[in-house]
């Protein structure tokens, strides 16, 4: 532990990812189908295995879903194939174990409804701006600095790390709720643009550095 005092520390947010939506208007979740992505690298502090219980449990109750799990194993894939073949969820499941290049980054996240961090721990995440670069609500757990990020019925839902079942009501609730996740979508981009943006983050380091109160 360093011990530094408070008045030397200064929390600046994570910004956005704007650059990755070109506006080319093919924000495609439009068909239906409530889409679930998980993205990024694939470790187990990131709980894709408690998120693949939880669609277990939404099986369960005939509730339609795709999960789409997009990203590179730091880790042998193999237990969760095994636990998605064992939850019956192979049909529901669409998997792509790759590095994805940044050209395609963005069909994934147009075509997402929902965009899922069900992470055990984190600090931060590159993956939840993302999200919000591309309109969409995001569901997290109370870990790191996620909470910061999240605002919790606004931009989506926190819940604890580790809990399958509240994870599957989060999920459940936005499904039967296509207004709430557009209203959602809607203030992420909001925060993608203000809170998020390069220029207010400027700004920060700006007054933090040469003096001055940021806008």
């Amino acid at each position: 532990m360093l011990r530094l005092p408070p008045q030397k520390i200064a929390v600046i947010d994570h910004g956005n990812y704007m650059f990755f939506d070109d506006d080319d208007g093919a924000n495609v979740g439009t068909d239906g189908i409530f889409r679930i992505l998980f993205f990024g690298y694939i470790r187990k502090y990131k709980g894709l295995s408690v998120l693949l219980e939880s669609l277990h449990l939404l099986a369960q109750d005939q509730h339609q879903f795709t999960l789409e799990i997009v990203g590179k194993p730091q880790e042998p894939f193999a237990p969760y194939q095994q636990q998605i073949e064992r939850y019956g969820l192979a049909a529901r499941i669409e998997v792509r174990l790759d590095y994805i290049p940044l050209a395609e980054v963005k069909r994934y996240f147009q075509r997402a409804s929902v965009v899922v961090l069900p992470y055990l721990n984190i600090s931060q995440s590159g993956v939840l701006q993302l999200a919000y670069a591309f309109g969409k609500p995001v569901v997290v757990t109370r870990t790191g600095g996620l909470p910061e990020v999240v605002e919790d019925g606004r931009t989506g839902f926190v819940v604890p790390p580790g809990d399958s079942r509240a994870l599957a009501l989060a999920l459940r609730t936005l499904m039967h709720a296509p207004e709430l996740l557009q209203d959602m979508g809607n203030r992420a981009t909001e925060l993608a643009e203000t809170r998020f943006s390069w220029g207010h983050i400027a700004e920060l380091n700006q007054a933090l550095y040469f003096g001055g109160a940021a806008a």
